[in-house]
């Protein structure tokens, strides 16, 4: 019987052993990087022999392919065909050669992350390597990209070719969530669409950079449309909504379109909780658009974003239709919150453009042959260092509803509006707090460069803002310039004098330094205040009641001192 005890005892303790050094063995190849050589995958088999056979990667019960450890991927994962869905427990898909991407999208679909969209810290990175090899992660040139919450893209250097991080050339890249960061090439630092078509739901994209268009994303050619997640930092605010903190070291950047860059673009959106944050450029901080590219916005933020040079929010050479959108905090030297550049086209309907810094037209710089058109929102608190708090304008801009008001500026006068191009208002637009519209114009009809058209009808019966008459000094700064007949309203023929007796209350004009008073006349011309009849009546019987009490007082004892002495002789 002992000897039947010792033999179990010494199989059992032979079996513990066994399956002690396996264990340990097993550990040490998951703690040892894999080699994975790459090649085409057309199912989930294939994608196992790709990233280096069973050791690295496996099947789980939800038919996802999962990886065990770190690998060193060796030569492009080609997807051509099929659904794969790949994710990691904390695990690494390194770079290991330059040139290709690290995968290239052909057909079917790759999906990426956790497909709830729920972080459990099972995530997925693929690390570019930038600091040995170049190259992106990602070319799509047919299929599907579909990233989720659980994967982080990072670290690639496409050099001087596009898109850091993924470049699509057909097909469809969908982000629900994820992390691409730190991620660098000549336009879209983290992602270049030139075909295809972008669907950005969620997720960020931050640190990366290009040398010239788009620091996050540059699309060219191609349609886009963002409604949510993040391209720069994240912000996030209090319960009130008052106190926001936003997030540091995030900012994207480039030469142009320091966010996002539309090149020629046709149909671009951008819409419900989308926000492009604290990015960074020489023109156009958060956004660029180009001649040829179209964006509709319909909801979003655009703020915290700095251009060195013009845009600090937005740089719009193209058309732009804009509504429900905050585009606020934004700095620059020229329009902080927007420069609407030559040939341009920018339609506000509703949304706000407030908060902005600039040295001119802090909220808007609306420059040559462009046109600005508000029918609502507001322009609202935004500050210049020099002047056009709200926004200057030098070619044509159209009012037809919402709000000015409460914009500071530094100088003396154009607080809200300097206007040195064409101005409209088409309906009644408010502006208020201690603000002004400032007119560079000193000319007379015909000739009336500045001066406001209004189309009207107008139902208001309370004054819509102050007109003050300017001109630049040669240091810069602006001087009022009240003179006689100065054009400051005209309707829709301007070749004439015209009645504008009922329109012209609607403005009024602030006294000048000297304390004279001055109005707009029925023609919409300057003039100043003269006294009307009752004044001189009251004056003339001032006059009268002065001459006989002086009359009564001093005239009439003389006579009596002269009847006196007669009376004595």
């Amino acid at each position: 019987m002992k000897k039947v005890y010792s033999a179990a005892l010494f199989t059992f303790i032979i079996f513990l052993s066994l399956t002690f050094n396996l264990n340990i063995n097993a550990q040490i190849d998951l703690d040892i990087k894999g080699e994975a050589p790459g090649g085409e995958v057309t199912d989930n088999e294939s994608m196992i022999s790709a990233l280096g056979g069973e050791k690295s990667a496996w099947i789980n019960e939800n038919g996802e392919v999962c990886l065990r450890r770190d690998i060193i991927l060796r030569s492009p994962i080609i997807i051509k065909s099929g659904e794969i869905l790949f994710k990691g427990a904390s695990c690494i898909v390194e770079r290991g050669f330059s040139g290709k991407s690290m995968f290239e999208i052909k057909g079917g679909v790759f999906v990426l992350g956790n497909t709830k969209n729920t972080d459990k810290g099972e995530t997925l990175v693929l690390e570019g390597g930038s600091d040995n090899y170049t190259g992106r992660i990602f070319t799509i040139d047919g299929g599907t990209l579909s990233v989720y919450n659980g994967t982080v893209i990072k670290n690639a250097n496409a050099a001087n070719e596009n898109g850091g991080a993924i470049l699509i050339l057909n097909g469809t890249l969908e982000l629900f969530g994820g992390l691409i960061s730190d991620c660098s090439a000549a336009n879209g630092g983290g992602i270049s669409a030139q075909g295809g078509y972008v669907n950005f739901k969620g997720g960020q994209i931050k640190s990366c950079r290009a040398e010239s268009f788009g620091g996050g994303v540059y699309v060219e050619g191609s349609s886009a449309a963002f409604s949510g997640g993040f391209v720069g930092a994240v912000v996030t605010y209090d319960e009130n909504m008052y106190d926001s903190h936003v997030e540091e070291n995030a900012s994207n950047t480039a030469q142009t379109g320091g966010g996002i860059a539309l090149i020629s673009s046709p149909e671009c959106y951008l819409s419900e909780n989308f926000s492009a944050a604290s990015n960074q450029a020489q023109k156009g901080g958060g956004l660029y658009v180009s001649p040829d590219a179209e964006l509709l916005v319909a909801g979003g933020s655009v703020s915290y974003n700095t251009a060195v040079l013009e845009g600090g929010g937005m740089y719009n050479t193209g058309m732009v239709a804009f509504a429900y959108c905050s585009l606020s905090y934004n700095e620059a030297k020229h329009g902080g919150g927007l420069y609407n550049s030559e040939n341009a086209y920018f339609a506000a309907k509703e949304g706000s453009i407030s908060s902005n810094k600039a040295e001119l037209g802090a909220g808007i710089y609306n420059t040559e042959n462009a046109r600005f058109e508000m029918s609502g929102g507001s322009v609202n608190y935004n500050e210049a260092s020099k002047y056009a708090g709200g926004a200057v304008n030098y070619s044509e801009f159209v009012l037809g509803g919402g709000s000015f008001g409460y914009n500071k500026s530094a100088g003396d006068y154009a607080k809200d509006l300097l206007n040195c191009g064409s101005l409209t208002f088409e309906n009644e637009v408010f502006v208020g707090g201690e603000g002004d519209i400032a007119l560079m114009s000193s000319k007379t009809l015909p000739e009336t460069d500045s001066a406001i058209k209004l189309l009207g009808p107008f139902t208001c019966t309370t004054t819509i803002a102050r007109i003050i008459p300017v001109i630049e000094n040669s240091d810069g700064t602006l001087s009022a310039n009240y003179k006689k007949n100065t054009v400051l309203l005209v309707t829709d023929d301007n070749t004439e004098e015209l009645n504008l007796e009922n329109y012209s209350k609607l403005f009024s004009v602030p006294k000048d330094k000297t304390g004279g008073a001055w109005h707009i006349n029925s023609s919409g011309k300057l003039a100043a205040n003269t006294f009307g009849l009752t004044f001189w009546l009251v004056l003339s019987a001032i006059v009268i009641i002065i001459a006989a009490t002086v009359v009564f007082v001093v005239i009439t004892p003389r006579k009596k001192n002269t009847v006196k002495k007669n009376s004595g002789n």
